[in-house]
């Protein structure tokens, strides 16, 4: 496939430390009272919620990073709780050091529509259901391949007990 970024995905999860990586690899002081603050944990955890599979690929310290980066643009408030993070993706492509990892986004996104389900259907690039499934089961081998050229219509379909994301 076109746009594979397979083996970005290794390095991220494996935490590499090259240079392109260390600006989100390098170690932080969870204790540092940045990231203690009610708010940054309300924060947190209303994003790690909203995004497990971003928050899967991350980890705990450097996702706790990246929200601290989110939080000095978009303050979560009584007034925007219900839709904190839909900005997510963007933010995260906007990001200088994670702008050439597009499949970040559209994780980000597909996180989105399973845990808000709150559009009928989304259109997103071929092969981000099962990239994001592979993040999202938190499988041993994670593959991550998107292919940019061709669009998929995603829907969240139930039967019974039973929710899913299929293509349609």
């Amino acid at each position: 496939m076109n746009n594979s970024y397979n083996q970005i995905a290794h390095q991220f999860l494996n935490k590499d430390k090259s240079s392109q990586f260390n600006f989100f690899m390098q170690e932080i002081d969870l204790e540092d009272s940045k990231y203690l603050t009610k708010e940054f944990i309300s924060a947190f955890r209303s994003l790690a919620e909203s995004h497990p599979a971003i928050f899967i690929l991350f980890g705990d310290a450097n996702f706790k990073k990246l929200v601290f980066f989110y939080v000095q643009y978009f303050l979560l408030s009584e007034e925007n709780a219900a839709k904190y993070g839909k900005q997510f993706g963007g933010f995260i492509q906007a990001l200088p050091t994670l702008a050439n990892m597009n499949y970040l986004k559209w994780i980000a996104k597909l996180d989105w529509f399973w845990t808000h389900q709150d559009q009928q259907y989304i259109l997103l690039p071929k092969g981000t259901l099962e990239s994001w499934g592979s993040v999202y089961k938190d499988s041993e081998e994670i593959n991550i391949l998107i292919d940019e050229n061709f669009i998929e219509k995603l829907t969240i379909q139930r039967s019974g007990n039973e929710v899913s994301i299929v293509k349609i």
